[in-house]
């Protein structure tokens, strides 16, 4: 398969004997609350999950060389609507932990790695951006 460039890089010039796939889970200007176990977007998140690695499997050959389709890391880039007052920047560390250890227990196997981006934005938009980027590194 060949990746194409964007979040890649310069992937799509390289061949790449193994299938990746990217499975978006995303919803722009959420809290980390909505993240937390059990809630609508965690539950989302499990969903799409499911749903492309079923879809993977009835992609994958049937020849002995071809691995199972899994997910190998998580990339989390969230935060900015939680930098917006002292309460919500103070207690995301907590949250985001909860929703870490949440993910990995839900995953095979349990180590998965997982990528934390630090927020970005303007001080005057995240004026607590400091207390969430402190948490999340």
């Amino acid at each position: 398969a060949t990746a194409r460039s964007g979040a890649g890089g310069d992937l799509g010039k390289r061949s790449c004997p193994v299938r990746i796939g990217l499975v978006p889970a995303a919803i722009g200007g959420t809290q980390i609350d909505e993240w937390q176990p059990d809630a609508a977007l965690f539950e989302h998140m499990l969903a799409q999950r499911s749903r492309a690695l079923s879809l993977a499997h009835t992609g994958v050959s049937s020849s002995p060389s071809s691995a199972p389709a899994t997910i190998t890391a998580i990339l989390w880039h969230q935060g900015e609507s939680d930098a917006d007052t002292r309460e919500r920047a103070g207690a995301y560390g907590c949250k985001l932990a909860t929703f870490i250890k949440a993910s990995r227990a839900s995953m095979r196997p349990h180590h998965v790695p997982i990528i934390v981006c630090g927020i970005g934005g303007d001080v005057s938009r995240v004026p607590f951006k400091d207390g969430v980027r402190a948490a999340q590194l």
